[in-house]
């Protein structure tokens, strides 16, 4: 699903922000934290999906020996891409391998023929994670999602039980019925007019809107991947929202029994924002004091520190 608060990001460097990862430790332990992060190793790479191929970006300890931590697999908003986890995944790959995947049909996955459903979508991760070597036959895994890519991560958890350890839930919506049809009306008709938009003033539209998001001081560049990751699809952006609206998390949420942990935002105050913390019967609620997924890459530190403990948990 599209987050309002436009992505943006701030490239403040990788190694930078580890040092407040974990909130309360002596300075010394930060900078063993720092050192860890210094041996995380990034790669991409592409695994074959059910709709063709799948873009997927890696972090692992250098060291196998310290890999010792179930993996951990992200999915991100729509229109974007895992590009929004590039700042976060090496400050929680510090002791296991974490994979940040990019749903069919954005980023740099191939898309699927028609518009899917949200199965669809978790059935895919599911293709690409055994690709990986962390499927279902293997050992337990976490998951971690943002709009469609928590509700990709609630339908995983409801499925698959026994492979779902623990599951990080970030502005997770759950519509109710007439809100439901009424929006996904409304997206297929912000479709066709992108089809048919052949001087591509949604181009125009979109930029402009990000840049006028920017912060005082802050550089046009700094939105340059959010807008590539947003227009990329084309007028097939919406496949991802209309796969996301149709969901009935509301009757998902429930049967989720794995811990839980529900990130929260300032703007959580329309009837589907504020209604999945009463849904989910096992979540620890956290709210955050900004909004949209900007966040977690200009204050991954932020975000890590709360993951990571809940992540550890025995």
């Amino acid at each position: 699903m599209t987050d309002k608060n436009t992505p943006v990001s701030r490239r403040n460097g990788l190694i930078a922000s580890g040092a407040a990862l974990l909130a309360g430790q002596s300075a010394s332990a930060w900078d063993a934290t720092n050192q860890q992060v210094a041996n995380v190793v990034l790669r991409r790479q592409y695994v074959e999906g059910p709709f063709g191929q799948m873009h997927v970006r890696m972090a692992s300890p250098a060291e196998e020996k310290v890999n010792t931590k179930p993996a951990l697999a992200c999915f991100h908003f729509t229109p974007g891409s895992s590009r929004m986890y590039d700042q976060i995944m090496p400050l929680l790959a510090t002791d296991r391998t974490v994979m940040a995947i990019d749903t069919p049909g954005y980023g740099a996955s191939s898309p699927p023929p028609s518009i899917p459903k949200l199965s669809d979508y978790a059935n895919a991760m599911i293709a690409a994670l055994t690709a990986l070597g962390h499927g279902p036959s293997g050992k337990p895994i976490d998951l971690l999602g943002h709009l469609t890519g928590s509700l990709i991560s609630v339908e995983l958890a409801v499925t698959q039980q026994k492979w779902i350890r623990r599951v990080v839930l970030s502005r997770s919506p759950a519509f109710s019925a007439e809100k439901r049809k009424n929006y996904v009306v409304e997206m297929v008709a912000l479709a066709e007019g992108r089809k048919t938009d052949m001087k591509g003033q949604y181009l125009i539209d979109r930029l402009n809107r990000g840049l006028g998001q920017l912060r005082p001081g802050e550089e046009p560049a700094l939105y340059m991947g959010a807008f590539i990751d947003s227009v990329t699809p084309g007028h097939r952006w919406v496949d991802g929202e209309v796969a996301a609206i149709s969901y009935p998390a509301e009757d998902k949420f429930p049967l989720i029994k794995q811990p839980v942990l529900l990130f929260t935002y300032p703007d959580t105050v329309a009837e589907e924002w504020k209604r999945p913390p009463g849904l989910l019967k096992t979540a620890m609620v956290v709210h955050l004091a900004e909004a949209g997924p900007w966040l977690w890459q200009q204050q991954a530190d932020l975000i890590a520190g709360h993951v990571r403990p809940f992540l550890d948990r025995a």
